[in-house]
Protein backbone atom coordinates (compact mmCIF):
# COMPACT_ATOMS: atom_id res chain seq x y z
CA UNK A 1 0.00 0.00 0.00
CA UNK A 2 1.42 3.39 -0.97
CA UNK A 3 1.78 6.22 1.52
CA UNK A 4 -1.02 8.11 -0.25
CA UNK A 5 -3.36 5.12 0.00
CA UNK A 6 -2.50 4.68 3.68
CA UNK A 7 -3.25 8.34 4.40
CA UNK A 8 -6.63 8.03 2.70
CA UNK A 9 -7.37 4.88 4.68
CA UNK A 10 -6.43 6.67 7.91
CA UNK A 11 -8.71 9.59 6.98
CA UNK A 12 -11.59 7.22 6.34
CA UNK A 13 -11.00 5.45 9.67
CA UNK A 14 -11.11 8.81 11.48
CA UNK A 15 -14.34 9.77 9.72
CA UNK A 16 -15.92 6.41 10.54
CA UNK A 17 -14.96 6.82 14.18
CA UNK A 18 -16.41 10.34 14.21
CA UNK A 19 -19.64 8.99 12.73
CA UNK A 20 -19.83 6.22 15.33
CA UNK A 21 -19.17 8.69 18.16
CA UNK A 22 -21.88 11.01 16.85
CA UNK A 23 -24.33 8.11 16.74
CA UNK A 24 -23.42 7.10 20.28
CA UNK A 25 -23.90 10.70 21.43
CA UNK A 26 -27.37 10.81 19.92
CA UNK A 27 -28.30 7.74 21.98
CA UNK A 28 -26.66 8.87 25.22
CA UNK A 29 -29.04 9.90 27.98
CA UNK A 30 -26.42 11.75 30.02
CA UNK A 31 -25.78 15.30 28.70
CA UNK A 32 -22.17 15.26 29.94
CA UNK A 33 -21.52 12.01 28.07
CA UNK A 34 -23.24 13.41 24.98
CA UNK A 35 -21.02 16.47 25.08
CA UNK A 36 -17.88 14.39 25.57
CA UNK A 37 -18.69 12.06 22.67
CA UNK A 38 -19.41 14.99 20.36
CA UNK A 39 -16.13 16.63 21.36
CA UNK A 40 -14.30 13.41 20.51
CA UNK A 41 -16.07 13.31 17.14
CA UNK A 42 -15.00 16.91 16.44
CA UNK A 43 -11.43 15.98 17.36
CA UNK A 44 -11.49 13.12 14.87
CA UNK A 45 -12.79 15.28 12.04
CA UNK A 46 -10.26 17.96 12.98
CA UNK A 47 -7.48 15.41 12.59
CA UNK A 48 -8.71 14.61 9.10
CA UNK A 49 -8.75 18.31 8.24
CA UNK A 50 -5.16 18.67 9.42
CA UNK A 51 -4.06 15.55 7.56
CA UNK A 52 -5.68 16.83 4.37
CA UNK A 53 -3.45 19.88 4.35
CA UNK A 54 -0.39 17.59 4.44
CA UNK A 55 -1.36 15.52 1.37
Amino acid sequence: MSKSEQLLKDDLDCLRLASDLTQLASNALNPALQSYLLQLARTCTGLVDRLETRH
